[in-house]
């Protein structure tokens, strides 16, 4: 999901100011954004609020990233 990345960049947030606001670790959104980590449903609905898409917007991200 590393455009996951770039969202949260727009947004102005930091790592770890993302990892507050939905509730996870810093960790958690570094390997979110990198792909060594999956979100699970309840994330992607804290990710889906706090970046104000849908969740199928979030889930195209992680399936373009995995066809490269």
């Amino acid at each position: 999901m590393s455009r996951l990345r770039d969202l949260r960049k727009e947004k102005g947030y930091t790592q770890f100011q993302m990892a507050e606001r939905i509730g996870v670790s810093e960790f958690y959104i570094s390997a979110l954004e990198t792909g060594s980590r999956k979100p699970g449903r309840e994330t992607l609905i804290k990710l889906s609020n706090e970046m104000n898409m849908p969740i199928e917007a979030l889930l195209e991200m992680k399936t373009e990233q995995s066809v490269k």
